[in-house]
């Protein structure tokens, strides 16, 4: 553990109660984002971006983490809102063959089953969330506007699903009972495939039937195209997929994943599926069985791919725990040994380190079991549970039972008969049995740790949700008083301990890892009033030094654009931009700016130091968005510098892009000149219509004040990345609120094919690199 201690707190979820650990009710998304089924609704804990100083304190030189600062809590699928979802749709279905096997129908009350996020988004960093329900129906959700709770449905499972199976949807729906069994839903995953600028987003899906249908999409569709189904003798409950890796085949466009089943019974079998990218297709293997059926729990899955070595499946049963190694020619290495708890498992947490491979595994009852994992030797050995792990369930149940225990009054006799507080007198019948129910409740009440899932995150920060109850009592609590707590336990012999984030994840989600990950280092200033401006200084330099640390040196940037000939926009775009670490690390850099300068302009002391700090911070957020905006534009023009440009649209862009250009490289801009000399565009609303041109010849204006004016003479808000002007009554917005996007609605009849490109491919903030959305 961290020579510092677990000081992060929890974060406390009111008017939650989830159920048991089996349906991983606990979800994070590769943006720091969580979401809790609680059955009947989901909660979803989404990160903002802190102040410098926010739920960050220091008591005795010791600072203190508070994460509920950083997130807004908000809950995204209520009732009324499943009212509007296209669920409950089986119950319209009218098997005509007869034989109609026996199910549950006419379920107004849909719970949700479980529940999971996509990867984040190559064009948008953002994430959907898939919500399976016990109706058998599977959505898959999507946030749109700036409002943190408005989602709705991005594709609607069933309708695909009807669809492959040729039953046609209405009021009332047509099928035989084999249909009827393939439209139902038992369990879903999603996995994500990267490579260079080209992504596939893959949904995995069994049905009552016992098939497996993979579907694959990616950010630009809206629809799911099968890639292949297999059918199985099991009665699958749920499924894994492992990460995707490279074969040593020398065919750079052939990738392998694997695919493990487990069954009602206890049993469970493996695939191994390829894809290829070129043809994009799938290939599967013959099933291959990893366990028979039975009798014992099969509880949590977890699925590790170390470098240079065999993928590693993990499996936990009632009393076990089973390692599955797949070696070459899908021949199978079993490693079991005998667990001491005998509870269900609430989740696995794997990571190698030097050839080891360090496995924690935690039970719904609070205990935890740590494995270390050879990989050379295949020998698995019991280790000591880290520490604070295990100081995290004793506090809980001693601060449950100090809180249940804080109400009795020590002077009260427990004999004398309770009285009336008021008049003094013998209380009634009725008041008597309340104050003895009262006085039983108040007795030292041990209590029981529920382990409702634990995750491992990037950065090796444990997270466990969990509530403390009454032991051996009955126990109900109505839901408006219902709450969860999810901690954070920080693992100091976890590799890489500099702050990552997922390729495609914003710049708030490196900035959450790096508060949980470094929260001991984050500079505060503590408002006090001797020695203030002592303290005012070295907080300044403290800060300085915490940014040359963790952030990317501007000083040190080269920012090349590298064009291939079969190059698209969007290739372009994704592989200079959108995946470009230096690009991604300034973003992030831009974030941290904004943070400092957030902090520093509330102080309001008088001193020469801090006011050339807030000034050097204003010119870096600046410098940084000229410098993306420039860069931006050298792409946008060395991509279209041999091509032929004829829309007005398309030339109204490449033409604010070399001014762009010439404002800060007038050499360099000068490559670019003949592009194209002069646009004009005519931009439409329900109130308006305005004139807009461009042209080479333009004088530059040296302050950019974010608008453009029309041939009328009226001054518009121009869209950050296209300069296109803003006259339409909604928008998109950055989750900085900083930035102003064009929706992209423009027709194929107005052109811009070169503007509808960008748009959709660089769908987020390229100045902050977080999300953007409509505001309303």
């Amino acid at each position: 553990m961290s020579s510092q201690g677990n000081m992060i707190w929890n974060v406390s979820i009111q008017r939650v109660d989830v159920g048991t650990p089996h349906s991983e009710p606990i979800q994070w998304s590769e943006n720091r984002q969580l979401a809790v089924n609680s059955g009947d609704h989901v909660v979803v804990l989404d990160p903002k971006l802190p102040s410098l100083q926010s739920g960050i304190t220091s008591v005795n030189k010791v600072k203190i983490f508070s994460p509920r600062e950083i997130f807004s809590i908000t809950n995204i699928l209520y009732s009324e809102m499943v009212n509007l979802l296209p669920v409950r749709r089986f119950n319209n279905t009218v098997v005509s063959t007869g034989d109609e096997p026996f199910h549950f129908t006419n379920i107004n009350e849909p719970e949700i089953v479980s529940h999971q996020w996509t990867s984040a988004g190559i064009t948008t960093r953002d994430c959907s969330l898939g919500v399976l329900f016990n109706t058998g129906e599977l959505v898959i959700l999507e946030r749109y506007t700036a409002a943190i709770d408005k989602y709705r449905v991005r594709i609607d499972v069933f309708e695909v699903m009807a669809k492959e199976y040729g039953v046609t949807t209405g009021p009332e729906i047509l099928v035989n009972s084999q249909q009827l069994n393939s439209l139902k839903i038992r369990c879903f995953s999603f996995s994500q495939l990267q490579w260079g600028a080209d992504v596939r987003q893959f949904l995995s899906i069994i049905n009552s039937r016992g098939e497996v249908l993979i579907f694959a999409w990616n950010d630009s569709q809206e629809e799911l195209s099968l890639l292949g189904k297999v059918e199985t003798e099991l009665s699958i409950v749920k499924h894994k997929w492992s990460p995707w890796t490279t074969p040593n085949t020398g065919k750079k466009t052939t990738f392998v994943s694997y695919l493990s089943l487990i069954g009602s019974d206890n049993s469970s079998i493996l695939y191994r599926i390829s894809y290829n990218a070129e043809n994009k297709s799938i290939d599967w293997s013959a099933p291959i069985s990893l366990s028979q059926k039975s009798r014992f729990l099969n509880g949590r899955n977890e699925w590790i791919f170390p470098e240079k070595s065999d993928p590693v499946f993990i499996s936990t049963l009632t009393g076990k725990i089973r390692i599955y190694r797949v070696q070459s020619k899908l021949k199978i290495m079993v490693i079991e040994k005998e667990l001491q708890n005998y509870s269900a498992s609430s989740g696995i947490a794997a990571y190698v380190n030097g050839g080891v491979q360090t496995i924690v595994i935690s039970f719904e009852d609070g205990k935890f079991e740590s494995f270390k994992f050879n990989l050379k030797s295949n020998k698995l050995e019991s280790e000591a549970v880290h520490g604070a792990l295990t100081n995290l369930v004793s506090k809980s149940l001693y601060s449950f039972q100090l809180i249940n225990a804080s109400a009795v009054d020590d002077g009260e006799d427990d004999s004398t008969p309770p009285v009336k507080k008021d008049t003094g007198t013998p209380a009634s019948a009725s008041e008597k049995g309340e104050t003895d129910m009262r006085m039983y409740l108040n007795q030292d009440i041990e209590g029981n740790f529920v382990n409702l899932g634990m995750t491992l995150l990037r950065d090796g920060i444990i997270s466990i949700a969990f509530k403390v109850i009454p032991r051996n009592v009955f126990h109900y609590q109505i839901e408006s008083k219902s709450e969860i707590q999810v901690a954070f336990v920080k693992l100091e012999d976890f590799p890489n301990q500099k702050a990552q984030a997922f390729q495609n994840s914003t710049s708030i989600a490196y900035i959450t890892n790096l508060w949980f990950q470094k929260y001991f280092e984050i500079p505060i200033f503590e408002n006090k009033s001797k020695d203030r401006k002592e303290g005012l200084h070295k907080f300044i330099e403290d800060t300085k030094a915490f940014k040359s640390h963790y952030f990317i040196d501007l000083e040190s940037l080269k920012l090349e654009v590298i064009q291939h000939e079969e190059d698209t926009l969007y290739s372009s775009l994704v592989r200079n931009y959108s995946h470009n670490s230096q690009v991604k690390g300034i973003q992030e850099l831009y974030n941290f700016e904004r943070q400092v300068f957030k902090f520093v302009i509330s102080l309001d002391d008088v001193d020469e130091k801090l006011k050339a700090f807030v000034d050097q911070s204003i010119q870096r957020i600046g410098d940084i968005e000229r410098l993306l905006n420039t860069y931006l534009s050298r792409i946008i023009l060395e991509w279209a510098k041999d091509k032929a440009v004829s829309s007005e649209l398309d030339k109204f862009l490449v033409i604010n892009c070399y001014k762009s250009l010439r404002k800060s490289d007038s050499q360099a801009a000068e490559v670019f000149k003949n592009i194209a000399q002069d646009a004009t565009i005519t931009i439409r609303s329900k109130f308006f219509e305005e004139n807009f041109k461009a042209s080479v010849d333009d004088i530059d204006e040296d302050d950019d004040d974010g608008l453009i004016n029309s041939t009328s003479n009226h001054k518009w808000t121009k869209c950050k990345l296209s300069n296109i002007p803003l006259l339409q009554l909604n928008n998109r917005k950055d989750e900085l609120l900083t930035f102003n996007y064009i929706l992209n609605t423009f027709d194929s009849e107005e052109g811009g094919e070169m503007v509808s490109e960008l748009l959709n491919t660089i769908h987020y903030c390229y100045i902050s690199g977080n999300k953007t959305y409509a505001v309303k």
